[in-house]
């Protein structure tokens, strides 16, 4: 049981970790259309690309956590993507650098739900609403610290100094998540043949109430999306408020 706990609690500071670059992102992007004199529209092209990479990898993702049961290999490369991605932004030329490289943030958060929350399953069978409810906590922490974090530091320093302090604690949770949460592969008792997921996925797509339930979260992260990148926009675009007062605002939402 202390095992178990030991795994819930570095799964829930992983997802701690992969939210709060995501946030984080909310004002950076802030700093990014000040620098090369973007529209909003611009700026808003830049978030597609991110959330764009996350659609096409969420899928693929549950394949390679469900059939190679590579799971901790999986997170690990889930905190780092963000963090790489940062640093590599952080020598953004031209914003066209930042369209072809921001996409590594996308990855990094799609990649890292379907192996967490099933390493979570198969810690916890009984409890998994507990389990589960712990590591949506560690995203709700993530998702406030993030934007208030970042625009404090902002307040001091460039944002490229900031994307490239940020790759180093991508590496650390990378490596504790690596270092303390077991890979248990081989405690199953049977590994999913690919066909075999193939057809449960065509039977996920032609299930009514499930698609049902997927478009209405579509719509609700709609909004989310909306409003929690462009009010940063807005804040410090348009009512000239600093990165410090729009990061902790943006925590506040």
């Amino acid at each position: 049981m202390k095992r178990n706990g030991l795994v819930l609690s570095m799964v829930s500071l992983g997802h701690t970790g992969v939210h709060f670059y995501h946030m984080a992102f909310t004002i950076i992007l802030v700093m990014i259309k000040d620098e090369f004199n973007l529209t909003f529209s611009q700026a808003g092209l830049i978030l597609s690309v991110v959330t764009t990479v996350g659609f096409i990898v969420n899928i693929p993702s549950g394949a390679l956590a469900d059939v190679l049961g590579r799971k901790r290999l999986q997170m690990g490369i889930a905190l780092l993507a963000p963090s790489v991605g940062y640093f590599i932004v952080s020598f953004a030329p031209t914003y066209g650098f930042v369209l072809l490289t921001i996409g590594l943030v996308g990855f990094g958060g799609a990649l890292w739900h379907p192996p967490a929350m099933s390493t979570l399953s198969d810690r916890y069978p009984g409890r998994r609403g507990f389990a589960l409810s712990w590591h949506e906590f560690g995203a709700n922490l993530g998702d406030f610290l993030g934007p208030g974090v970042t625009g404090v530091i902002l307040a001091a320093l460039l944002w490229r100094q900031v994307l490239g302090m940020y790759v180093v604690p991508g590496i650390v949770l990378a490596l504790l998540v690596w270092l303390l949460v077991p890979d248990i592969r081989h405690e199953r008792k049977q590994v999913m043949l690919f066909q075999e997921y193939r057809r449960g996925l065509a039977g996920l797509f032609s299930n009514p109430r499930l698609l049902q339930v997927s478009g209405l979260s579509a719509l609700r992260t709609m909004g989310q999306s909306a409003l929690s990148f462009f009010l940063p926009l807005y804040l410090f675009s348009t009512l000239g408020l600093g990165p410090a007062i729009t990061g902790i605002y943006t925590s506040i939402l």
